[in-house]
C-alpha cells in the first residue's frame, strides 16, 4: 500500500513540474462557490455517502472490519501467538483439482 501512495505522489509531482515547465500556472481556489447547482450536488453527494456507510455498517461491514483491524494490529502490538485469531474468511483456499485432466497412474 505504501508503494502505491509513493508512486502516486511522485507522478503527481511530475505532472505539476510538466505543467509549470509548459508555462501554465496552477491556480488553487479554496473559496466556497456561489453556484446553487454545485452546492446541491455537494450536499446530495454527502447524504449519499452517509447513506452508503450506514447501509454497509448494517450489512455487517462494521463488525467484520473491526475484526480485521484487530487481527492486523495484534501482531504489530507484539502479542503472543496464542492470542492471535485463526485464519479469516478471506484466507486463500487451495484450488480444487482439475477434473478434466487425467492424471497418470502411480507406480
Amino acid at each position: 500500500m505504501g508503494g502505491v501512495i509513493a508512486v502516486t505522489v511522485v507522478l503527481g509531482l511530475c505532472i505539476d513540474v510538466l505543467v509549470l515547465a509548459a508555462g501554465w500556472s496552477l491556480v488553487v481556489n479554496l473559496e466556497a462557490t456561489g453556484s446553487t447547482a454545485i452546492e446541491v450536488l455537494q450536499i446530495g453527494s454527502a447524504f449519499a455517502l452517509a447513506a452508503l456507510m450506514v447501509w454497509r455498517f448494517r450489512a455487517g461491514a462494521l463488525s467484520s472490519g473491526y475484526r480485521e483491524l484487530v487481527a492486523n494490529l495484534r501482531p504489530a502490538a507484539g502479542l503472543s501467538a496464542k492470542h492471535r485469531p485463526g485464519p479469516s474468511h478471506h484466507a486463500a483456499r487451495p484450488a480444487p483439482p482439475d477434473a478434466t485432466r487425467r492424471q497418470a497412474p502411480r507406480r
